[in-house]
């Protein structure tokens, strides 16, 4: 913030940047008054400096926020011939700067290296430091390692520890040191636990470790060398000992992967080596769920209409017993068998009657289908006529010690035809 031309420097207070997708390291804020040239002219300048980092990728947009103290100008006073200007309170004013764009592009995926812990910028890693070369099986040893950056840093988190059969490996410095102290001592440390587990080792495990360089866009492996030890025998703790007979037993029993032989027969054939989700039919599978629900909620809504509605089902069992009555009438009529005939033409006017009633068709008489036809002997006495003939026939085929004459029986079909069509549109 410059200042004007009348006057000095001007502070802010609780400066702040705000914005989306990034995060202020407030520990990195500093604050001072230089000289800087304006229009021809030097000014003193009120500059604070912090670093930001962004969290996404994207167009960004920031912008500063602080409070600036503007003194009152109050009315002036005479006193004793000499102008008097009474003390007032200061104003704070809330100023914002101009939005600045940062175009923020994501690290690439393509090329990173083992031991990327999110390290931005050019950095140098110095010869790894090891306490003593001499160790024995189960003593912990320090090594330490000091990344240097000559563009500053900006927050620094070790490589995880390696994971090796010869060694146990603890990380001291899992968490990044902060902004300021790096910045202070120009370097950061990493420090590690190495315990070795067996005589074997001749050397220290490497760390990966690698940083991503913005000048040129690729990683830069910086991974932490081995260093050479000698390790004595010794005797482990109860621990360590455990640890490293898990260890063995583990490289004992794992196997090296490889492909297993050419199958002795050939297995399922497929038509087409498209998986399923890419198929024509598989989004209308994913309809059969919904098609299944609606098919079971019409079913329960029909289910209910019946329930509520039971003569529509006695109709539709009248309807089917009907026709299969009367081909059996039909059959006896071809055959020639008169009691057979009668019989099946009883049974169909029965079963077509009985859904009105409603009423067990075996328990329907010859009154109640005339009833039904509404047949007198003055109206329609044809077919009632027919009804009576045919009832009497097989009560005196049933009942009767002596059976009637019943051959003229089968002349009775054609009335028989219309009086069951007649019953059928009637059901």
């Amino acid at each position: 913030m410059p200042a004007s031309a009348a006057g000095g420097a001007q502070g802010l207070f609780q400066v702040e940047l705000t914005g989306e997708g990034f995060i202020v390291d407030k520990g990195t804020m500093r604050q001072s008054v230089e000289n800087t040239v304006r229009g021809g002219s030097i000014f003193p300048t009120f500059i604070l400096e912090t670093m930001l980092t962004p969290v996404i990728a994207g167009k960004l947009r920031a912008f500063a926020q602080g409070y600036c103290a503007v003194p009152v100008v109050s009315s002036v006073a005479v006193t004793n011939g000499r102008p008097a200007t009474p003390a007032a309170p200061a104003q704070y004013v809330l100023l914002e700067s101009e939005p600045v764009e940062l175009n923020v592009k994501p690290l690439p995926k393509k090329g990173e290296l083992p031991g990327f812990t999110g390290a931005i910028g050019a950095f140098t890693v110095d010869p790894p430091k090891l306490a003593t070369n001499f160790l024995r099986v189960g003593d912990p040893v320090k090594l330490s390692v000091a990344v240097r950056s000559g563009g500053g840093f900006a927050r620094l988190v070790a490589p995880p520890a390696p994971q090796v059969r010869e060694w146990q490996v603890l990380a001291e410095t899992a968490e990044g040191e902060p902004t300021r102290l790096l910045q202070a001592q120009g370097f950061a440390s990493f420090e590690y636990t190495l315990i070795p587990m067996t005589e074997e080792a001749q050397s220290t495990p490497a760390i990966p470790f690698s940083c991503f360089d913005p000048a040129h866009g690729t990683y830069v492996d910086l991974t932490i060398p081995p260093l050479p030890v000698t390790v004595r025998p010794g005797r482990a703790a109860a621990d360590w000992q455990a640890i490293l007979q898990e260890s063995a037993t583990t490289g004992e029993t794992e196997e090296e992967l490889k492909l297993s032989g050419l199958a002795p027969a050939a297995g399922r054939r497929a038509a087409s080596l498209a998986p399923l989700q890419s198929q024509s039919w598989f989004p209308l599978m994913q309809l059969a769920p919904a098609a299944a629900f609606v098919g079971l909620w019409g079913w329960d809504r029909r289910r209910q209409f019946l329930e509520q509605h039971p003569e529509i089902l006695r109709r539709r069992r009248a309807r089917r017993a009907l026709r299969r009555e009367w081909r059996a009438v039909h059959r006896a009529a071809r055959a020639g068998d008169v009691p057979r005939f009668a019989a099946a033409a009883v049974n169909a006017l029965r079963v077509a009657c009985a859904p009105h009633f409603p009423a067990e068709p075996r328990a329907l008489v010859g009154g109640d289908v005339l009833q039904l036809l509404g047949a007198t002997e003055g109206a329609n006495g044809s077919a009632a006529a027919a009804v009576r003939r045919l009832f009497a026939a097989t009560d005196a085929d049933r009942f009767a010690v002596t059976s009637e004459s019943t051959i003229d029986l089968l002349v009775l079909g054609p009335e028989l035809e219309r009086i069951l069509e007649t019953l059928e549109q009637r059901l």
